[in-house]
C-alpha cells in the first residue's frame, strides 16, 4: 500500500509541477465560480421556453434542474458516504 501512495503523490507532483499552464491556469479559477456559469443558466431556461415554448419550455427546465439536483445529492451525500469518500473543497 505505502509503494502505490508514494506511486500517486510522485504523479501528483510531476502533473502539477510540470504540465502546468500559464493560460489554464488564468482560466481554471474562472470556471470553478458558480456565478461564471449563471449566464448559460439563463441562456438555456431562455432557449428552452422559446424554442419549446411556455408551458413545454418550462416542464423541460424543470426536469432538467430535478435531475441535476437529484445526481448532485446522490453522488455527494450518499455515494461518498457509502465509501467513505473525502473530497477536500479546493479554495
Amino acid at each position: 500500500m505505502e509503494t502505490i501512495l508514494q506511486l500517486d503523490e510522485t504523479i501528483f507532483f510531476f502533473i502539477n509541477h510540470n504540465l502546468s499552464n500559464p493560460l489554464l491556469d488564468a482560466i481554471i479559477p474562472l470556471w470553478r465560480e458558480k456565478t461564471t456559469w449563471i449566464p448559460l443558466y439563463v441562456g438555456l431556461v431562455a432557449y428552452s421556453i422559446y424554442y419549446f415554448k411556455w408551458k413545454k419550455g418550462l416542464v423541460w427546465v424543470l426536469i432538467l434542474a430535478a435531475t441535476v439536483g437529484l445526481g448532485d445529492q446522490i453522488s455527494s451525500q450518499w455515494i461518498k458516504k457509502m465509501y467513505n469518500v473525502y473530497v477536500p473543497a479546493i479554495m
